[in-house]
């Protein structure tokens, strides 16, 4: 894969290569990638990200939590972190550990988007247990009818929030190539 003529090191081919995977579906090869880069020496943020991100697509929740919990520490994703780490809890069954998590993604990102996907999955997790999953109607006509018609709640028919991991891995490489890694 890699050859000495390369401009870029061997774990950012890997990284490349593994970003590509994992684009087109191919969590096991993505992690195949991941892992040789790590191994050949990278130990960024975007690395452990991915990895995270990988063994989340793979239900490999355990790893997936490490991962993310390494990038707590690093104030720029951190909150990011948190929102995947929220994800990993409700997968994993865990609602009160995930509530945690989205609140303090919602308190902590400066990231729009981010902040609205917190606040969705805080919304839809503490109104769960509301009696307003279906709503009614009746009809009132000259004469006796008493059908009453249940009409699913728009939360149950359209899902707004796009489950992603948010994380620009081509920014990341970009980056990475720009400091000469």
């Amino acid at each position: 894969m890699c050859s000495s003529d390369l401009q870029m090191p061997c774990h950012l081919v890997a990284v490349e290569v593994g970003i590509k995977a994992f684009a087109n579906g191919d969590y096991e090869s993505a992690l195949v990638f991941f892992k040789s880069s790590k191994k050949s020496g990278l130990n960024s943020t975007g690395l452990h990200h991915n990895l995270g991100a990988t063994y989340f697509r793979l239900k490999l929740y355990g790893k997936a939590r490490q991962e993310f919990e390494r990038l707590l520490a690093e104030p720029g994703i951190a909150p990011l972190a948190h929102y995947n780490l929220g994800r990993i809890a409700l997968a994993m069954g865990e609602k009160d550990r995930a509530i945690r998590h989205f609140k303090i993604t919602l308190h902590t990102a400066g990231n729009t988007k981010l902040r609205r996907l917190a606040r969705d999955r805080l919304r839809r997790l503490t109104h769960a247990g509301r009696a307003r999953a279906w709503s009614g109607y009746l009809s009132f006509a000259a004469g006796y009818d008493d059908n009453v018609a249940l009409v699913p709640d728009n939360d149950e028919l359209v899902d707004r929030v796009q489950d992603e991991f948010l994380y620009d891995h081509k920014q990341q490489l970009d980056s990475l190539k720009s400091n000469g890694y």
